[in-house]
Formats: C-alpha cells, sequence, structure tokens
C-alpha cells in the first residue's frame, strides 16, 4: 500500500529524492521532490537510462507548462517523455484521475450527470484502506490522486460534496 495516501504518515526524503526547494526551469514554479523511481516508472522506454539513483529530481504542477520532471543541473522531462497523460497537464474528459484504479474525468462526470452523485471518492478511499493503491510510482505526480478526484467532482457538480 502507498504511503502517500496517508495524511498521518509524514513524507520520507527517499534516496534520490530532490531535497530543499527548486522551481521548475520552464515556469518558475515551486517543484515536489519525488524519487528517481518514479520517473523509471513513469517516463518511456529509453527516456530513464541515464537517470542515476541519487540524483534528485522534482515535479512541476503548472498547468500550462510541458516540463514534468527537472532536475538540479537543468535537465527536464516533459509531457511527451511520459507513458500517461498527467492530469494536472491534461485536459479533455478522458484526462486521468485516478491512475490505480483508472478513473478518468468523464467517468466521474457521467455518474453525477446521470445521477447527482459519485461513489468514485468512497471507492478510492475503500481501495486504499485494503491495501490497493500505488500511487507513489502509477501517479506521474507521486501522490495520492484524492485531491484530483475531489476536485473534479467538485467541479462536476456532485450534490454530495
Amino acid at each position: 500500500m502507498s504511503d502517500c495516501c496517508h495524511a498521518s504518515t509524514p513524507e520520507q526524503d527517499t534516496p534520490g529524492s530532490g531535497k530543499g526547494s527548486a522551481t521548475c526551469p520552464e515556469c518558475g514554479q515551486p517543484g515536489r521532490a519525488v524519487p528517481v523511481r518514479l520517473l523509471k516508472h513513469q517516463l518511456l522506454a529509453g527516456r530513464h537510462e541515464a537517470l542515476q539513483p541519487d540524483e534528485a529530481w522534482w515535479f512541476c504542477a503548472g498547468e500550462g507548462c510541458s516540463t514534468v520532471y527537472f532536475s538540479a543541473d537543468g535537465r527536464t522531462f516533459s509531457t511527451v517523455d511520459m507513458r500517461v497523460p498527467v492530469t494536472c497537464k491534461s485536459s479533455g474528459p478522458d484526462r486521468p484521475l485516478c491512475y490505480c484504479f483508472g478513473y478518468s474525468e468523464a467517468m466521474i462526470r457521467a455518474k453525477i450527470a446521470a445521477t447527482g452523485a459519485t461513489a468514485v471518492p468512497d471507492h478510492i478511499r475503500a481501495a486504499i484502506r485494503a491495501g490497493h493503491c500505488a500511487c507513489e510510482i502509477r501517479n506521474p505526480q507521486g501522490s495520492c490522486c484524492l485531491a484530483n478526484v475531489m476536485a473534479a467532482v467538485k467541479a462536476a457538480g456532485n450534490k454530495d460534496v
């Protein structure tokens, strides 16, 4: 089970994670430290071969920015280097919201349009409690998707949120 889905678990620096603060070289937004292991899971084949286990990398959540990951020495990986679309850098109804359980924005909107509500957040929470999430490697952000899911649920007009 992923530790990122538990608010009570403090994030720990892991070998190969960015430490301190860094800003995206493309948009200037502060980055969030991520482990090299995440990049190895998220980058297309051949893009991660030069990564070293002790390198510091950060994730850029800037919506208008194509940079996904950046390093202290100025190297970057963009949306074209990724195996999957990145939620905060994608638009449209098919953008992924939950990488562990396969929920898209379109799925959430359709359920809310049909019934006025969705149980997707509850399903995700139950799956997290059961130990079935792997956000730290499946989500390009390297963290839990629930904030993205809840924002989409609220934007779609779920009357229960």
